[in-house]
């Protein structure tokens, strides 16, 4: 790989090799550190065994129960005090926990590297797309745009007021008007440009910093890219290579809005392909 990051992040990961000469040949041998921490050779010592009775109430009660009353006076005398066996198998539970907690922090760490190596891969081909659109677009030599979509991206922008009533006074509005083949006209408000989160992070400053930012109020600009664009921010995300949607919502209906910001509301949406559009302006 050309770049030196990438190939450094692969170099994080472990090999075969390493795990089964390195890792599991090395979890035979307990840690005297890791034996003296956990306090299993005490037996009243603050580990995972000494007051855990609670935590086998309810499957093992009834045999400590009868082990406690039916043992002889001298087994409860002598089980106070730490045999050979119960010893090797406490240093054998030790074993267990150091090497279940090695293999645990090695499996996360490997699985984390893995998985950011898989995602530039899941993602590459989106950005390999975007490049490409981007350089046609640059040369002039991008695919052919259909009608609605190349007016609604290029403009002219704003359309020009809209009078409800044939008495009415015309008012701005931030959608566009087409025609269906049926021809009856809808009014399409928004058009999507479809890209992965990961784009947010970088999109975000260059959008404000270039002011396209304030384009839409339906976002919270912080962390997050708007989807919906018009002019002219459908332009610069068309330019950056980024593919505009097939489909619009259209409405049937047009009727006042609720406030003086937003003079016309739509009513009856449903989905349009963007090749079946035509722009009546």
């Amino acid at each position: 790989m050309k770049n030196p990051e990438l190939n450094a992040l692969l170099d994080q990961a472990v090999s075969l090799s390493a795990v089964q000469h390195g890792l599991l040949s090395d979890l035979t041998k307990l840690n005297d550190e890791f034996w003296q921490e956990s306090f299993l050779g005490e037996t009243m010592g603050a580990n995972e065994l000494t007051g855990k009775y609670h935590y086998i109430r309810g499957t093992h009660e009834d045999e400590v129960r009868n082990l406690l009353s039916q043992s002889p006076t001298e087994d409860l005398h002598e089980i106070a005090t730490m045999s050979t066996q119960e010893g090797e198998a406490r240093r054998a539970m030790a074993l267990l926990t150091q090497s279940g907690q090695r293999i645990s922090q090695a499996l996360t760490q490997q699985i984390d590297v893995l998985r950011r190596w898989q995602a530039v891969r899941d993602l590459a081909p989106e950005e390999l797309e975007r490049r490409s659109r981007q350089r046609l677009v640059a040369d002039g030599g991008a695919e052919a745009l259909d009608q609605f979509t190349s007016r609604w991206i290029f403009g002219p922008w704003p359309p020009a007021p809209f009078v409800l009533k044939a008495n009415g006074a015309a008012k701005k509005r931030d959608w566009l008007l087409a025609r269906v083949k049926s021809g009856k006209q809808v009014a399409v408000e928004n058009m999507t440009f479809s890209f992965s989160p990961i784009y947010d992070e970088w999109l975000v400053p260059m959008l404000k910093e270039n002011g396209l930012i304030e384009n839409d109020s339906h976002f919270s600009y912080n962390n997050s890219a708007p989807r919906y664009a018009k002019p002219p921010l459908a332009q610069f995300y068309y330019k950056m290579g980024f593919k505009p949607s097939k489909t619009v919502q259209g409405a049937y209906q047009i009727a006042a809005g609720w406030n003086e910001n937003h003079p016309w509301h739509l009513h009856h949406t449903r989905t349009f392909n963007v090749k079946d559009l035509m722009p009546v302006e």
